[in-house]
């Protein structure tokens, strides 16, 4: 017959002789300390050390979507000027319309 193993001394965890440090996965790292004199930089968050490069390229990917979204709203703001002055003009002429119409009688 084999081995009854009872799980609720597994509850506890596995004793091993090191200590493990749990990952940080929910953080993404919204505050950062840097240190210019050591060249390091830190999470203010939860307090894991960052790579400087990896800094550096989440600045510019920030910086490049930056860039994309103003050159979106200056597209979306031409169109609408120019859509805004083509019912401006439109509504001149019904405008008019309606006047000339007024006047004329049958």
């Amino acid at each position: 017959m084999g081995k009854v193993v009872d799980f609720n001394d597994y509850k506890k965890g596995v004793a091993t002789p090191y200590t493990v440090k749990p990952r940080n996965r929910r953080c993404d790292h919204p505050r950062l300390l840097v240190n210019d004199q050591a060249h390091t930089v830190k999470c203010e968050k939860c307090g894991e050390e960052i790579d400087p490069f990896w800094v550096l390229l989440q600045y510019a990917d920030r910086q490049r979507r930056t860039e994309l979204q103003a050159k979106r709203y200056e597209a979306a703001l031409s169109e609408f000027q120019k859509i805004k002055s083509e019912w401006s003009l439109t509504q001149r002429e019904r405008r008019r319309i309606e006047k000339v119409m007024s006047e004329t009688t049958l």
